[in-house]
């Protein structure tokens, strides 16, 4: 739960940051971290959030969580968009 202190909507990294001790959360959020994304579903989905800004095949972490996801089936195709 996010303290009363908290005056706007926090963001998904201010809340992770906030329960993480600060060496682990570095680790959980590098973009050369791929074990985290593929140890769990949820840590596959968290790293999903985490690295909104980063491309599927130039971001390690994003492209592991991406692999483990749509390996379980929780992936569901944009239909609006073509692949190439």
């Amino acid at each position: 739960m996010l303290p009363n202190t908290l005056t706007r909507k926090a963001t998904a990294m201010e809340v992770m940051m906030s329960c993480f001790d600060d060496a682990v959360l570095i680790d959980h959020l590098s973009c050369d971290n791929t074990a985290y994304p593929a140890s769990s579903l949820r840590a596959a989905h968290r790293t999903m959030q985490v690295h909104l800004e980063c491309l599927v095949g130039q971001c390690p972490a994003k492209s592991a969580a991406h692999r483990a996801l749509e390996e379980a089936g929780h992936l569901t195709p944009d239909s609006g968009r073509q692949r190439h």
